[in-house]
């Protein structure tokens, strides 16, 4: 029933204007990418067992930003995005989704954000960076370019 009202909001409040098929460069906006993509980020903010207000703060800022979202269609998607990932036995058709769907650009941005999450609460465990290899392969970007977005996402020490 919960469930069910949180698909009917997305698919009324996030829907694309039309039935077509998703343009490319346009993939952002489609909401089952949506929830794909937050899915992956809160796979990160769980891997450490610990899901602190800091990744939580920077997920929500990502949504919002990534997607153009309002503060309360953000939190609404990361609700539905994490009840989806908990659903799933793996991570495959999250990634399949984004990997087929999304440009290099987009995977790039995609990945800052991970590493966002990795570092926002100040640790960076080895099975964060792992997942993140991990997340990188099934997303189809090599490990230069997955070394080129944790440098843009690390904190910077000025």
């Amino acid at each position: 029933m919960v469930l069910e009202s949180i698909r009917a909001f997305f698919s009324e409040k996030m829907a694309p204007p039309d039935e077509a098929a998703i343009e490319p460069g346009k993939a952002q906006d489609h909401p089952t990418l949506q929830v794909a993509a937050c899915a992956l980020l809160l796979e990160i903010a769980y891997a450490d067992d610990e899901f602190a207000d800091s990744e939580r703060a920077h997920l929500e800022k990502a949504m919002r930003r990534h997607f153009a979202l309002d503060d309360e269609t953000a939190s609404q998607l990361i609700e539905f995005a994490d009840q989806e990932r908990r659903r799933q036995i793996d991570l495959h058709q999250f990634t399949r989704l984004i990997s087929q769907n999304y440009s290099h650009a987009q995977k790039m941005v995609l990945l800052e954000a991970m590493w966002g999450l990795v570092y926002a609460d100040g640790e960076v465990a080895k099975h964060e960076t792992m997942l993140m290899r991990k997340l990188s392969h099934l997303l189809d970007v090599k490990a230069a370019f997955l070394s080129e977005a944790r440098k843009k996402a690390a904190p910077r020490h000025d």
